[in-house]
């Protein structure tokens, strides 16, 4: 082929894909929360501007001290296949107690656009620890692979108290026993 219909077919893809990009439906990921042994609280907030890393959690005073912007009220966030949408989790504690919680693994509805939905979350396998009055936040990011097929999908998460401390929770909380995480791309 010559050069110039090398570079009008480059062009027309290049222009196509634009095309076709443009034209790709926004996803709706809906997140939801079940409390078991804890009060409700946990929010969804957009991270704050500052290169925050996924999986990076705190425990702050007041919410102006994490990383957060502004909160998403609804739960709901918007991606397109393809692309990854980073926020912040917060729950905070209204006791007067020490909470410790721990996430079981989310689950996906519809189940049949879970394929494609990757999700680096709370459900790692760690005991979480909230001084009474104080905020937790983590860092948490879910991205859609290009192939991604579905339009919505709520994801729920089950938070567990874990009321009275073992020394393998002592140990867990104070990152001696740490979960394999290397299985997850950034």
């Amino acid at each position: 082929m010559n050069r110039k219909l090398l570079c009008a077919l480059a062009l027309a893809a290049t222009v196509s894909a634009a095309i076709a990009q443009t034209k790709t439906p926004l996803v709706t990921v809906r997140l939801f929360w079940e409390y078991h042994g804890l009060p409700a609280g946990m929010k969804v907030y957009e991270v704050k501007q500052g290169g925050y890393p996924v999986w990076l959690t705190g425990v702050v005073q007041t919410l102006s001290d994490a990383p957060v912007g502004k909160e998403i009220e609804s739960g709901t966030l918007f991606a397109k296949a393809g692309e990854a949408k980073r926020f912040v989790l917060v729950y905070k504690n209204p006791t007067n107690k020490m909470l410790r919680f721990f996430t079981n693994p989310h689950q996906i509805s519809p189940p049949t656009v879970g394929l494609g939905f990757v999700f680096q979350c709370t459900c790692i396998n760690h005991l979480f620890s909230v001084p009474p009055n104080r905020y937790w936040y983590r860092v948490v990011q879910f991205r859609l692979t290009p192939d991604f097929q579905g339009t919505s999908l709520d994801v729920k998460h089950h938070l567990a108290a874990r009321a009275a401390a073992s020394s393998s929770d002592d140990r867990l909380l104070k990152g001696v026993v740490k979960p394999k995480l290397d299985h997850f791309p950034n």
